[in-house]
């Protein structure tokens, strides 16, 4: 019931998702995707002023109108960046590439960081991505709040994940290892750090 993308478009989002994880987040990338095309279509179609119960007025313009505001809302909130990390032993399982590749063209996903463990002769994961661009990470939760939605693999994969952005919050946001901790149950209980994990 909590695992949903927030209400609204201007925060930015971290997505991780390795393996069948990411079958969530491309739900909320086509989401995404959908709310933009809306956002700018707004202007065309969009009807403003007072309704009149249907029934007909002389081309003198008696009533009040708000004027059309909306185009001008919508464009004062700017969607945020959205991050995906996904990860898989290798090419030939990279479940939704198509999808991941499209919503990078289109613009709707600002960031694929991918983690293939089983290319080259060390392991990569996601841990060892989001370490990399620790820096940003700790940017985007600390300076920009950021929400982070964790799925997949709740043995190892989550609790990996989740001390290695407390790690990063450490390390980038001079945070002490008590207050990353600390930071991270705040965002859970505000729903700014959600997981949807099995084992």
């Amino acid at each position: 019931a909590t695992f949903h993308l927030p209400g609204s478009v201007a925060p930015p989002l971290v997505l991780i998702g390795p393996g069948t994880g990411v079958a969530p987040f491309i739900g909320f990338l086509s989401h995404r995707a959908a709310l933009e095309r809306e956002r700018k279509m707004s202007g065309e179609d969009t009807c403003t002023g007072m309704w009149r119960g249907g029934y007909e007025f002389s081309g003198t313009c008696d009533i009040p109108c708000e004027g059309n505001m909306i185009d001008e809302f919508l464009q004062l909130v700017v969607p945020g960046n959205v991050h995906l990390y996904f990860g898989c032993r290798s090419e030939h399982d990279w479940i939704f590439r198509d999808v991941m590749e499209m919503r990078l063209q289109d613009g709707t996903l600002s960031v694929l960081e991918t983690a293939l463990s089983r290319i080259g002769p060390e392991k990569t994961y996601v841990t060892h991505r989001l370490k990399s661009r620790g820096e940003e990470l700790a940017d985007l939760i600390l300076n920009q709040n950021a929400y982070v939605y964790i799925c997949g693999d709740g043995c190892h994969m989550a609790k990996d994940v989740t001390r290695t952005i407390a790690e990063v919050l450490h390390e980038h946001g001079k945070l002490t290892p008590q207050e990353a901790e600390k930071l991270l149950d705040c965002m859970k209980q505000r729903r700014r750090f959600v997981l949807d994990i099995w084992s």
